[in-house]
């Protein structure tokens, strides 16, 4: 199996993001508190088929959290 590309909406601090992998390596990289281990965390859960690696409401975005209990 190959990923080639990922899409995340309302993940974490992840609200809108997609990114391309490249052939060879693709590197994460940016400043604390911007998503990076939230792209690692999301993979692991759908990748592995542990039951342990469940969503839970606190995955999800602050803000989808404030619009679905209004």
């Amino acid at each position: 199996m190959k990923i080639e590309k990922i899409s995340v909406k309302n993940y974490r601090l992840l609200k809108d993001f997609s990114m391309d992998f490249e052939d060879e390596l693709s590197l994460v990289v940016g400043k604390n508190n911007t998503g990076k281990t939230s792209i690692l965390t999301v993979m692991n859960k759908f990748l592995n088929s542990s039951n342990q690696m469940k969503f839970s409401f606190d995955d999800f975005n602050v803000n989808l959290k404030n619009i679905s209990r209004n």
